[in-house]
């Protein structure tokens, strides 16, 4: 007999709509949902919640997270990778507590993990991943130390993936076109679902400026033609105008935080089809909590810029009708807690249902399943929240984990 759930009397945000939909039922089968209706009958022995005067929703996707940071990017870089694969595992189950029923990691994630996960050795939200990273020498992802430049010997690098030099447990040096592809193909031929490339500089690398322009267009090509013929896609760093012309030229398909782009930037990836993803809460975080993480003065420095410039950013993709992903990126787990400060962060810019919509649906076809995953519809897997409040007046009840019933594939995790 297949497996069943009633979630019964519900007023359902499926995903899209800006209107709560009167009291409605969900039927679940195995990890499907088969109907959506008021007043579905089951057969007594069916497990039931009742979401009565409650709000029921897709499970929240972060389309821009590390599910191995546990401490600052460059400590991340140089810890075994035993000890991130248990760290993971422990804060993949911490972020499926508190509604994200799907996550697409942007580098750290191994074949392993990846295989552990799927087998259900451990607990955690649907992961979509990329592997390592790709970064130029002497870019985003070279965490070498500038004056004595090291590999990281003993570490997970890319020495042996087409060319790289070094890197880390997150980020493999790379350079050329020809070792481009070749790394790239290294990273899809183990299951890795897209590629992530590092396109300029960003805050908590040492030496590389914001404003700098990383990867040549040729590389940038050689990655999104191994990526199209695996039929997967490009996610590129991108911060700058410049940057993310540059990739969107090459054919990547998602832009992630996109911090300092100008408005018409932003219509050129409206019109190019092009995702563009986000992340103030990190910036914000990084800012906040400097001390405690002990942060070089570089970092806040360049944190401060890229989170002031961030809300104007906001401004131009909103005017620009560009389609927008919700994504935290945080590389730090005891943040966990400020993850649904990315919604508060957004407010002055995105009404709550724009909000609740990057959170589910947009970033569902981020993930390349929409209309299956990120919406409430016949067909559509059953990633459920059901939530004591109404986050479509304020999306910050998601925040109180005590509020939330979540069901992923149809099971009651909590």
């Amino acid at each position: 007999m297949n497996r069943a759930l009633l979630i019964r009397q519900g007023q359902l945000f499926n995903g899209t709509d800006e209107e709560l939909s009167g009291p409605t039922d969900i039927r679940v089968e195995d990890d499907v949902i088969v109907e959506i209706g008021p007043g579905l009958h089951v057969p007594t022995h069916v497990p039931t919640i009742s979401a009565e005067g409650r709000v029921v929703m897709p499970g929240l996707i972060d389309a821009h997270t590390h599910l191995v940071g546990w401490a600052p990017i460059e400590q991340t870089q140089r810890t075994r990778p035993d000890y991130l694969a248990l760290r993971a595992a422990e804060r993949a189950q911490e972020l499926l507590r508190r509604g994200f029923t799907s996550i697409r990691d942007m580098a750290g994630v191994t074949v392993g993990m990846a295989q552990a996960h799927e087998q259900g050795v451990f607990q955690g939200p649907r992961l979509f991943w990329c592997g390592l990273g790709l970064s130029q020498t002497g870019g985003h992802g070279d965490f070498s130390n500038p004056i004595t430049p090291s590999c990281g010997c003993g570490m997970l690098h890319g020495g042996g993936h087409g060319g790289g030099s070094g890197g880390g447990n997150i980020t493999m040096l790379v350079d050329g076109a020809d070792n481009v592809l070749a790394a790239a193909r290294a990273q899809l031929g183990q299951g890795a679902n897209h590629v992530k490339v590092f396109a300029g500089g960003g805050a908590a690398s040492p030496t590389d400026p914001l404003e700098g322009l990383q990867y040549l267009p040729e590389e940038l090509v050689a990655a999104v033609r191994a990526a199209n013929d695996f039929g997967r896609y490009v996610a590129a760093h991108a911060i700058t105008p410049e940057a993310i012309v540059r990739c969107v030229e090459a054919g990547v398909r998602t832009i992630e935080h996109a911090n300092l782009i100008d408005l018409e930037t932003a219509r050129y990836c409206t019109d190019a089809d092009v995702f563009v993803v986000p992340t103030l809460v990190i910036y914000d975080r990084m800012v906040a909590a400097s001390d405690e993480m002990n942060l070089p003065a570089y970092a806040v420095e360049k944190s401060v810029v890229a989170l002031e410039a961030a809300h104007q950013s906001l401004e131009h993709l909103r005017r620009a009708g560009t389609a927008v992903g919700f994504g935290t990126d945080m590389v730090y787990s005891p943040w966990d807690p400020y993850l649904f400060d990315e919604f508060r962060l957004r407010q002055s810019v995105f009404s709550p249902v724009e909000l609740l919509r990057q959170a589910t649906s947009v970033n569902g076809e981020i993930l390349g399943l929409g209309g299956r995953l990120g919406v409430l519809q016949p067909g559509a897997l059953a990633d459920i929240l059901v939530v004591d409040g109404n986050p479509l007046v304020d999306p910050m009840v998601l925040a109180e984990s005590d509020r939330l019933t979540v069901v992923q594939a149809g099971n009651i995790i909590r």
